[in-house]
């Protein structure tokens, strides 16, 4: 309610999480008016999980985060689904 137009998706299989994706409405507005149309993927690591994100510069050359995605592992099947999601929002 807070943040319309924001896409959010939990991946559980057989009752664990497997892997969340996060793409707040504010962001995807801000990308379309002011950021540079060049996107950046990139991965951390962060105890048991990873942390999958596209990233930008804004008008301003400061790096902008789009969207995000807390998985458990680095493979192919979880960078698909990430850029899927991300494609659904551009």
């Amino acid at each position: 309610m807070t943040n319309p137009n924001s896409f959010i998706s939990i991946d559980v299989v057989d009752g664990w999480f497997k892997r969340l994706y996060v793409c707040y409405g504010a962001c995807i507005e801000d990308f379309r008016a002011a950021c540079r149309p060049l996107l950046f993927l990139n991965v951390t690591f962060r105890k048991d999980r990873y942390n999958l994100a596209s990233t930008t510069y804004d008008s301003n050359n400061r790096l902008f985060t789009l969207a995000f995605c807390l998985c458990d592992t680095e493979d192919e099947g979880n960078w698909d689904w990430f850029l899927r999601g991300l494609r659904l929002m551009l």
